[in-house]
């Protein structure tokens, strides 16, 4: 049996997504064997019709983002919370809370460098699993080496 890894551009996932239906197939972190994103994100979060913007670095957790957020809303850290890469409540992939979350993956331990996400991505943040608040985390803004 002979093992080969592709094309630098080749991505092992790639290989399967013509196999299930479209987002059945999600990847998990870190993404892709990509080199973490080490410059600054800006994010733009929204609640309702309240809306924020707030700069971590990407050799920030996502558990930093998670506290940012938290402060800019003024949220106690006393909840569970979860972060739905896909931007959907309850789907994967996702990041929970170190405490216990519905995603085997832990914010603590993922940086935001790590997961992928791109200028004008969208994803969920669920805070408080009870009341279930959802803001929404845009990528505005990435900026390399920051």
């Amino acid at each position: 049996m002979s093992y080969s890894r592709g094309d630098e551009d080749d991505r092992f996932i790639d290989r399967f997504q013509d196999l299930f239906e479209t987002d059945d197939l999600q990847p998990m972190f870190p993404r892709n064997g990509e080199e973490p994103f080490q410059g600054t994100y800006t994010f733009l979060i929204t609640l309702g019709d309240a809306s924020a913007e707030i700069q971590c670095s990407g050799v920030d957790t996502m558990e930093d983002l998670h506290v940012a957020i938290q402060q800019a809303y003024g949220f106690w850290d006393g909840h569970l919370y979860s972060f739905f890469m896909t931007g959907k409540a309850w789907t994967e992939p996702s990041l929970s809370s170190s405490e216990e979350g519905p995603s085997e993956q832990s914010a603590d331990q993922i940086l935001i460098g790590e997961t992928g996400l791109k200028q004008v991505d969208t994803i969920l943040y669920l805070y408080d699993y009870g009341e279930e608040w959802r803001i929404q985390i845009k990528v505005k803004e990435m900026i390399e080496g920051a």
